[in-house]
C-alpha cells in the first residue's frame, strides 16, 4: 500500500567522496539537512496537489500532510517519510464515539487509493511521479549538500590554523 520514492544519486560522486572524508558528526548532520530538504518539497507538493483535488473543505488533510525523519541506518543512507499523520485506530473509534474530531484526518487513504463507490483522487503518488517535483528535489539536495560541506571544511581549516 505505501510507495517508496528512493533516489539514486548518479553525478553526486564528488560530493559522496567529500561526505566520506568528513567526520561523523558533519556528515550526519549534512544527510539529513539534504534529506530533509527533499522531503519538504515533497510535502508541499502533496499539499498543493491536495488543494488541486479539492481536499480542503476542513484544512485538516492537507495540514496533516507531515514529514519524519528515519532512524539513521549508518554510513551514507539517510531518509524520511512524507506521508498523512493521524490517529490510531484506538483513537479513531474514541472520537468516533464522542463526536466527530474534523482535526483527525483518518479518511486520507479513501481519497488517495479510493474505495469501491468512490473513484481515487490521489494526492501523494501524483506529487513523488513529478518529473519537476523530483528536480527540484535533487536541486535542492544538491545545494543542501555543498553548502554544508563547503561549511564545514571551513571549520576544518580554521580549527587546523
Amino acid at each position: 500500500m505505501a510507495e517508496k520514492l528512493q533516489f539514486k544519486l548518479t553525478g553526486f560522486a564528488e560530493l559522496g567522496k567529500t561526505l566520506r572524508n568528513l567526520d561523523e558528526k558533519s556528515r550526519t548532520k549534512i544527510g539529513n539537512a539534504a534529506a530533509g530538504g527533499a522531503a519538504y518539497i515533497l510535502r508541499e507538493a502533496s499539499r498543493k496537489q491536495a488543494e488541486e483535488n479539492g481536499l480542503f473543505k476542513t484544512g485538516a488533510l492537507i495540514k496533516n500532510i507531515a514529514m519524519a525523519r528515519e532512524p539513521a541506518r549508518g554510513g551514507l543512507e539517510f531518509s524520511y517519510t512524507v506521508g498523512v499523520r493521524h490517529g490510531t485506530k484506538k483513537q479513531i473509534k474514541q472520537t468516533k464515539a464522542a463526536g466527530s474530531n474534523v482535526n483527525d484526518p483518518w479518511y486520507w487513504y479513501l481519497h488517495e487509493f479510493g474505495t469501491s463507490k468512490m473513484p481515487k483522487r490521489p494526492f501523494i503518488t501524483p506529487s513523488m511521479s513529478s518529473v519537476a517535483v523530483r528536480e527540484r528535489m535533487l536541486e535542492s539536495m544538491r545545494k543542501i549538500m555543498q553548502r554544508g560541506i563547503d561549511r564545514s571544511l571551513a571549520e576544518t581549516v580554521k580549527k587546523a590554523s
